[in-house]
């Protein structure tokens, strides 16, 4: 899909045209939460799509919009957190030794991202129980992401996406 911009609302819905033309308008969003207009995701078709296809469509773009919210849309403690699948797992393997090392484990420096201008960002980690608090706002941060995703989805409905 692609993002249009200008957009002042969601506009959700099938349109036709053209003769053999048809467009989805789905969503809305914006870059940042100081811009005054945002946009939506169109996607033009040569064909009436059927529910179904408007639903991959749209579901792969929820999908990587949730994927990238996921990524980088955490910040910690004021630094930017890269919540990638290599972080991710960094922060299980970490959880799993607690309940055999504890507190010996600490302290620990633990890259946790990266600065818009490239530069790692760094977090020194002093005792389990602010580890624990990390990886408790890192899986909270990751449900509340699926959770939107989730209702975006459900927005597709039949009714919403009938020809008009």
């Amino acid at each position: 899909m692609k993002k249009i911009y200008g957009a002042q609302e969601r506009q959700d819905g099938l349109y036709r045209i053209g003769r053999n033309k048809w467009e989805i308008i789905f969503g809305f969003g914006k870059d940042s939460e100081d811009e005054t207009t945002g946009y939506n995701y169109r996607k033009r078709f040569n064909h009436l799509p059927t529910l179904d296809e408007i639903k991959a469509v749209i579901f792969k773009q929820v999908n990587e919009d949730t994927d990238r919210a996921i990524e980088y849309g955490l910040t910690w403690n004021g630094l930017p957190v890269h919540l990638d699948n290599e972080t991710q797992g960094n922060i299980v393997g970490i959880l799993a030794l607690l309940p055999v090392a504890g507190d010996s484990m600490f302290p620990k420096t633990f890259k946790v991202g990266e600065y818009e201008n490239g530069e790692p960002a760094f977090y020194e980690f002093t005792s389990v129980k602010e580890f624990a608090e990390f990886a408790k706002t890192a899986s909270d941060h990751k449900e509340r992401m699926y959770a939107l995703g989730w209702q975006e989805k459900a927005l597709v409905t039949e009714s919403a996406f009938t020809a008009q």
